[in-house]
């Protein structure tokens, strides 16, 4: 699983909402027979959906199949700690 996408529109994004939950009365299970769904809303990091595959993988070993649809694309930025207001966004934090 890549863990950057090749190109975006915009190298820096406005950081998205956290306190609104979508509505979970219409989740369909897209793909296979069986989901497994978030309760509350958040950010998710490369290292955190990978470990998530790894242990779904072990239990499943070889008899299922392990679709991932989700992607950590949105570039968090960071300032440093001792710089002053303004001077424009800071650096991607990676």
């Amino acid at each position: 699983m890549k863990t950057n996408p090749q190109n975006l529109k915009f190298k820096k994004y406005h950081k998205p909402s956290t306190g609104l939950s979508k509505n979970n009365s219409n989740f369909k299970v897209r793909f296979g027979s069986l989901a497994l769904q978030s309760t509350s809303s958040g950010a998710l990091s490369f290292s955190q959906i990978e470990s998530g595959r790894k242990a779904l993988r072990r239990v499943l070993k070889k008899t299922g199949f392990l679709w991932v649809r989700i992607f950590p694309y949105s570039p968090i930025t960071k300032k440093p700690l001792s710089v002053r207001m303004g001077k424009g966004k800071g650096p991607v934090n990676t």
